[in-house]
């Protein structure tokens, strides 16, 4: 991953870190990626306006590929960073792109605080303590953050969570009516536990989580997630939604 957003002037930083779980104390490692081709080392001194996140760990279970959970976001998030670059490059440099390390849980499963979202909740205390000091890189929250999982399967069902915050739901609204994919990204009826949640409750960055209706997916955490699930249609359905929300956010 490093190598491949280097291609295409991101400069990269690991964010490694120790937390409790079940089976005891764990080494994990959030990879944080900027856009700027010409010059690394004021990258990490400007603020940004953006995040793109999701996990890049997998559950660990027998015969598991985890090609949508969570090999398509990773792989989306390498051909958004090629895009930017080639046509969008101001919009490169207003975001931040992080790969959240220990996202699911060791145990069968996730409990806020305690089992699973390791990545997303060290990442985002280093946001709001950043932010608490006004010290780089993040003298200031960045105004949104969008958190992709689960979006490259076949017949797309994309459901993002009913505690959204209100402008992430108005820009993802406007972009699935202007895309005609209302039959694929819409609302699910609850709350849902992922990475946005310590991103809205603890970074305070108001955050959208673009994520597969796992609930309903018999697929979900089993060896049928492998390379015959994927959708090329699906990827770029998901890629044209995010440049969407993106674009009435920081509004190009």
């Amino acid at each position: 991953v490093i190598a491949e957003l280097k291609k295409s002037g991101w400069h990269t930083i690991e964010q490694s870190f120790e937390a409790d779980t079940p089976e005891g104390k764990m080494q994990f490692s959030n990879l944080i990626a900027r856009y700027d081709p010409s010059d690394s080392r004021s990258t990490w001194g400007r603020p940004v306006q953006g995040i793109i996140a999701s996990h890049i760990d997998s559950k660990i279970l027998p015969n598991f590929l985890g090609a949508d959970d969570a090999a398509s976001w990773v792989a989306t998030t390498l051909a958004l960073a090629e895009h930017l670059h080639r046509k969008q490059k101001n919009a490169a440099r207003q975001l931040e792109l992080v790969f959240f390390d220990g996202e699911e849980a060791i145990g069968e499963n996730m409990v806020y605080g305690r089992d699973g979202l390791y990545g997303s909740i060290h990442y985002s205390r280093a946001v709001q303590s950043s932010v608490s000091q006004r010290t780089s890189p993040y003298k200031k929250a960045p105004n949104f953050g969008i958190v992709l999982d689960m979006i490259g399967h076949r017949n797309l069902n994309i459901k993002i969570p009913s505690d959204t915050p209100k402008k992430l739901r108005k820009s993802y609204d406007i972009t699935r009516k202007k895309l005609k994919l209302e039959n694929h990204f819409r609302h699910a009826s609850g709350a849902i536990l992922d990475d946005h949640v310590p991103m809205n409750e603890i970074a305070r960055i108001p955050t959208l989580d673009l994520i597969g209706d796992f609930s309903s997916s018999a697929w979900w955490h089993t060896p049928q997630d492998n390379l015959d699930l994927i959708s090329r249609d699906s990827l770029e359905m998901s890629i044209l939604v995010t440049l969407g929300i993106i674009a009435d956010q920081i509004k190009l």
